[in-house]
């Protein structure tokens, strides 16, 4: 169990009968003076950090409060607060549509434990428990029970094999996925949060997380693959659903600077977007003013890239956002071909019913 170190001054009668009936040692660093008062360190347990006085029951079944024997505790090696602390880490996140991510539970004792069991509630019309592992507090034995995708939560429960645990670890990972087509934040909220010891209940606090999903895409034609080069596509898109257009998002190659350099979409009249360079979001070309592409519509490209973006390679695509064709690619040596279509999403906003 986690100690508290005091330096009290206390009337010596009062502290005789203290420390012969109480589970704490005391260790003198002085001798009593002409008033009788002696110093020295004490060690408690299951004590904040504060002012307090001890209480005692005596050898007659009286429970006394002792005023006198006061003193000033600062916890050592361990947290300031009073309950060990259940966090989410990171406490915010941010994600895109679509994407799995991780969270984990970590854990800072106040004291020796033995157990931990514990709700994790998500908000399930926008993230998915897909799994949870378990982390250095408990290894051996560590379950989980996954309720129903409908209603977002799981129960985890660790156990001791061994000693108590008293140093601050991770509890468990937590395995998500962001919702595909919707936006909004989702909280990570903890529940029915029970924490043993060796002497019974351990009293804890929760710090509880979110979870942002950014805004979704509103056409997706998902990742592509190798091989991959810079060039010029040229083909078709036709939505399934009506959609406002502020940006074209760009998926590159692992450890490469994959983009688009300029965007051309028409059907009629042209809009024109060309890339800002690697500053920010280098991945991202920003259409001002938006526009607006209508269901069942075909609309023209170009989209001309650089360095090495993600392509691929099929003629045709047809997904729950539409369907994107390849006219043509045209790639930086001069070779042409025509089943290369760009990886991309288009940024925005739907604008009704599928």
């Amino acid at each position: 169990m986690q100690k508290e170190v005091i330096t009290v001054a206390f009337v010596v009668l009062l502290l005789l009968v203290a420390v012969a009936k109480s589970e704490f040692n005391y260790t003198s660093t002085t001798s009593p003076d002409e008033g009788n008062i002696i110093s020295g360190g004490f060690s408690f347990v299951n004590k904040a950090g504060g002012t307090w006085n001890h209480e005692h029951e005596d050898l007659w079944g009286v429970f006394r409060v002792y005023p006198q024997i006061k003193g000033s505790a600062t916890r050592v090696d361990a947290s300031t607060s009073a309950a060990t602390l259940i966090k989410i880490i990171p406490s915010t996140r941010a994600v895109n549509p679509g994407e799995s991510f991780t969270v984990d539970i970590a854990v800072t004792p106040n004291q020796p434990i033995t157990e931990i069991k514990l709700d994790l509630c998500v908000e399930p019309s926008l993230i998915i428990i897909n799994s949870v592992s378990h982390g250095a507090m408990f290894t051996e034995n560590f379950a989980c029970n996954i309720a129903a995708p409908e209603i977002g939560m799981v129960t985890i429960n660790g156990l001791s094999a061994g000693e108590a645990v008293s140093t601050a670890n991770t509890f468990a990972t937590v395995h998500l996925t962001a919702d595909s087509l919707k936006t909004g934040t989702s909280a990570l909220h903890f529940s029915n949060v029970n924490v043993e010891g060796p002497k019974g209940e351990v009293s804890s606090d929760v710090n509880d997380g979110s979870v942002t999903i950014g805004q979704p895409p509103v056409f997706d034609t998902g990742y592509g693959t190798y091989p991959s080069i810079a060039g010029t596509h040229t083909g078709t898109i036709k939505p399934k659903r009506d959609i406002i257009v502020h940006a074209l998002y760009t998926y590159s190659c692992l450890g490469t600077g994959g983009h688009s350099e300029s965007v051309r979409i028409w059907d009629g009249t042209e809009i024109v977007a060309d890339w800002k360079g690697y500053d920010g979001d280098w991945h991202t070309i920003q259409f001002s003013p938006h526009f607006v592409l209508l269901a069942g519509h075909i609309y023209h490209y170009c989209i001309r890239t650089g360095s090495y973006p993600e392509i691929i390679h099929e003629h045709a695509i047809t997904n729950v956002y539409g369907t994107i064709t390849c006219d043509g690619f045209a790639d930086v040596n001069g070779r042409s071909y025509d089943d290369r279509i760009p990886a991309f999403r288009l940024e925005g906003e739907f604008m009704g019913a599928e």
